[in-house]
């Protein structure tokens, strides 16, 4: 993997890369560092389209950022775990959130445990029949837990040539960190 400033990166460096994962400090706010984060996700946005992404983890950060994603023309599905999605969220914010995502074509499975990365795919387990599944993705987002998890930044760089973890995201945050990155930035191709 490699690290990289905002000011280091440039849309053509999307290409060379099978993973990306974006993050940029929100300290509170909702909107993105104006200087070189913002100029450097616009410029990188209209490469980021039309593909079929995994989010894993349905709290909070994961629905934000299916949320976004899904505004790109990109077939969102958002794996949880547990038999709901968003329980840390007021409900009616979750049914919004929800509902926006599947209106824009996504999918929310609840009660579907992720295994494993690999090329193209991911292996999920239904928690009610036991069974394993490789389902196909483009790109795979993980939003699971406050905290960075080197296993799986492990996993990831053992499952593609190329992984590039830029910004924040390798660093622990508050949830607003996490949310502001999650609804803007975090995303794996």
């Amino acid at each position: 993997g490699k690290l990289m400033t905002a000011a280091e990166f440039t849309p053509y460096q999307v290409a060379e890369y099978d993973a990306i994962a974006f993050g940029c400090p929100a300290m509170g706010a909702e909107v993105l560092e104006e200087s070189e984060f913002q100029p450097m996700f616009d410029d990188v946005k209209p490469q980021l389209k039309g593909k079929k992404i995994a989010v894993i983890g349905g709290g909070l950060t994961g629905l934000e950022t299916a949320e976004y994603l899904s505004d790109f023309d990109n077939e969102v599905s958002v794996i949880e775990m547990a038999p709901a999605v968003g329980t840390a969220m007021y409900r009616s914010v979750t049914d919004a959130v929800v509902g926006h995502i599947t209106k824009n074509g996504g999918h929310i499975m609840t009660g579907t445990m992720f295994k494993a990365v690999g090329d193209g795919f991911v292996t999920l387990n239904s928690l009610a029949t036991g069974y394993d599944t490789d389902a196909l993705f483009d790109a795979c987002v993980i939003a699971m837990g406050v905290k960075p998890n080197d296993a799986i930044v492990a996993e990831f760089e053992a499952a593609f040539d190329k992984v590039a973890v830029v910004g924040d995201t390798v660093e622990p945050g508050n949830i607003a960190d996490a949310t502001h990155s999650g609804l803007n930035k975090a995303f794996v191709f």
